[in-house]
């Protein structure tokens, strides 16, 4: 929510304050009833979604190290093999620079050379083992390919999750800007009647002024520094 939508939130809070504390100047079946009903309305759809504004996110950061730590320790061995074995191919060194998509690309690169699946014909069944067994014989834990598949799922779900929330700001900050809307189309005409209303009556015209209006940004002083 900016600083400007927050002002004129309050407006509306003080605008309603006004009419509750000057209720017996108004019938409540007339207009200025109407509007106080419709900006009460407003006012708590306001507050429900000034709540939801800012929704919870999964921190990524652990997500991505453990992946990182295993992508990199699966990386160590390949160079090692490699040392020994000039044969022996294959992409194992992590990308750079590492972001969350290639990261859970090197992860689905790797888990595709290791993971079993129903439609692995004989001879990719027989690669898969000797390649587990090889990178294992270098004190892998044993479960080190389920452990990769659910660090792998873990940064995704993660992403995932981010990603609607994010989505849910934005259609919640564009619903707060249409209510916001709403409520200075109430106050509006709510301007025009007290107006009238109180033209005789400056001391509450000016109470109603000072409620009705948007409160000015404060400015920082000439040569103030940035804090």
């Amino acid at each position: 929510m900016t600083h400007r939508d927050r002002r004129r939130f309050e407006r509306v809070i003080r605008v309603l304050s006004f009419l509750h504390e000057h209720a017996e100047d108004f019938s409540t079946a007339g207009n200025v009833g109407t509007l106080t009903a419709s900006l009460e309305t407003h006012r708590n759809a306001l507050e429900a979604a000034i709540s939801r504004q800012k929704p919870e996110r999964i921190d990524k950061r652990q997500p991505i190290n453990n992946l990182t730590a295993s992508c990199r320790q699966i990386a160590t061995i390949a160079r090692a093999i490699i040392r020994r074995d000039k044969n022996f191919v294959g992409r194992y060194k992590l990308p750079t620079p590492i972001t969350d998509l290639s990261l859970i690309a090197h992860a689905d690169s790797l888990l595709a050379k290791l993971e079993f699946h129903l439609d692995d014909d004989s001879d990719a069944q027989q690669a898969k083992s000797q390649l587990r067994s090889r990178l294992a014989s270098f004190e892998l834990a044993p479960d080190f390919v389920e452990t990769l598949r659910k660090q792998r799922n873990a940064l995704r779900d993660a992403i995932e999750f981010n990603q609607i929330k994010a989505q849910s700001g934005i259609e919640t900050t564009s619903s707060i800007n249409t209510l916001l809307h709403a409520t200075t189309l109430d106050i509006q005409d709510l301007d025009a009647i007290m107006r009238g209303r109180f033209n005789r009556l400056p001391d509450k015209l000016k109470a109603w002024r000072s409620a009705s209006r948007v409160e000015v940004a404060a400015r920082k002083a000439l040569g103030e520094p940035t804090p």
